[in-house]
């Protein structure tokens, strides 16, 4: 009888010990699942405070913009104010298509740079920043382009990109568009594209002396 009683007795604590196991259990999860709720708020609240508010100006000058291959007006990259091919009219316009990723840039553009320098007045030059989200300005300057050429920003499509992708369907950077002197496209070029290349294609097209 006293061996059936310490039995039971056993059974007893056992029981009260796996209720207690279960209730500390079940207690965790609760305070677990609360823990992570606090930290989703906190962290929505985080991002509320930090991200940045639509800047209206910025807004308003996409809104002005016209990414047409012939008649483009663009927000300036270094600046207030806009860049538009209309600009350019009455000389040949190499539109250089440039992103701050962009590994050929880094090649490129002080080469493309220099070849302008050369040529002076006969061709303009422009840069346009495509498909980062106009983060392109520091590698503007440091190639030397900001201040010598007039720096624009495409706009739209999610990254930045409306002209160079939906309008000249650029596949990546850098991209090239040839204007001649009235605004009319002559050659639209995705990747790399030299000093000579192009003083071969402005020759050809009668838009340079040979």
């Amino acid at each position: 009888m006293a061996r059936e009683s310490q039995t039971k007795a056993r059974a007893r604590r056992r029981a009260e010990l796996e209720r207690q196991r279960r209730e500390k259990a079940r207690r965790r999860v609760i305070r677990n699942s609360v823990l992570a709720g606090l930290a989703g708020v906190a962290a929505i609240a985080l991002v509320i405070v930090v991200w940045p508010s639509p800047d209206p100006v910025a807004a308003a000058a996409d809104a002005a913009s016209n990414t047409s291959a012939e008649a483009w007006d663009l927000p300036r990259l270094d600046g207030p104010g806009r860049v538009r091919l209309a600009d350019f009219a009455g000389d040949p316009t190499v539109a250089v298509f440039f992103a701050n990723w962009c590994e050929i840039c880094e090649e490129e553009v002080p080469e493309l740079l220099a070849l302008s320098r050369v040529l002076g007045d006969e061709v303009d030059f422009v840069g346009i920043n495509m498909m980062d989200n106009a983060r392109g300005l520091p590698d503007a300057r440091r190639w030397g382009i900001a201040g010598e050429w007039p720096l624009a920003r495409d706009i739209g499509n999610g990254n930045n990109s409306a002209l160079a992708s939906l309008t000249f369907g650029a596949r990546g950077s850098p991209l090239h568009v040839i204007y001649d002197g009235d605004g009319r496209v002559l050659t639209v070029r995705n990747g790399y594209m030299g000093p000579g290349d192009i003083v071969a294609f402005l020759t050809d097209a009668g838009l340079l002396d040979a």
